[in-house]
């Protein structure tokens, strides 16, 4: 299995997460990529067992992933190495040589008609177009995320009530909201009676302004409360609204 340098791939992460390696590589014929046109298989068996065939010509070999630093150590008649699974598209399966920047390629043979490198150029290209494709998606995917939400909000914004029929929390905000603001608006106008009728009087009027004031005051502190408990509120349940939608509309 013959190695390479490509200096695209350093744009890229190895995986973090762990990989059915088992699954990915048993029961399929890999064709490895080599610059020379010698058609190299590998052929990995679930019980350890790997199928070389070079030209036609079939060697035995052993394989073993080692979760401990998720690895694949590959050995032949000639000699063993280590390998780390590196970038994975169900068509190419990159292998990173331990402790080195050379990589390996394998091929799903299967997919050969859709994909099958002869050199270094074409499989730099391969990558490249990957690149390209995952800006476009992530783009799309930016793009799409803004709509569904803008969505969203006009939903919520035209049928909140509808939406939080059903909330004891904002029904209950809401009707406190409602006999505050009643309240207020009561106080405000005996207030304005009262201030002028006595207005002649100084002493008294400034005692009742003085007094109603304070009444006036201390409701419009509630209200001030309740309100901003109510709109609290409201935001947590417009938050999870708009990202419920948003998961919904985005499964794939």
């Amino acid at each position: 299995m013959k190695t390479y340098l490509l200096d695209i791939l350093n744009k890229y992460e190895s995986y973090k997460e762990d990989l059915d390696v088992k699954n990915i590589l048993c029961n399929k014929s890999w064709l490895i990529f080599n610059e020379c046109n010698n058609k190299e298989v590998y052929i990995f068996q679930k019980d350890g067992s790997l199928i070389i065939s070079f030209n036609g010509k079939v060697y035995k070999g052993n394989w073993q992933y080692i979760t401990a630093n998720k690895s694949i150590i590959i050995s032949t008649q000639e000699r063993s190495y280590m390998f780390h699974p590196f970038i994975f598209d169900n068509i190419v399966f990159v292998l990173k040589q331990d402790g080195t920047e050379n990589y390996a390629f394998m091929i799903n043979e299967t997919q050969c008609n859709n994909f099958h490198p002869y050199s270094l150029s074409e499989l730099n290209n391969y990558f490249k177009k990957q690149e390209y494709n995952d800006k476009i998606n992530q783009q799309n995917d930016i793009k799409n995320i803004k709509e569904l939400r803008s969505e969203a909000e006009f939903i919520w914004a035209t049928q909140i009530d509808d939406l939080l029929s059903n909330d004891t929390e904002y029904i209950k905000a809401k009707n406190i909201k409602k006999k505050i603001l009643i309240f207020d608006a009561l106080f405000s106008l005996i207030i304005s009676c009262f201030y002028y009728i006595y207005s002649n009087s100084i002493n008294l009027s400034s005692y009742v302004f003085i007094l109603l004031f304070s009444v006036f005051y201390i409701g419009a502190f509630l209200y001030f409360v309740k309100t901003n408990r109510l709109n609290f509120h409201e935001k947590e349940k417009k938050e999870h609204f708009i990202n419920e939608y948003i998961n919904q509309h985005t499964i794939n």
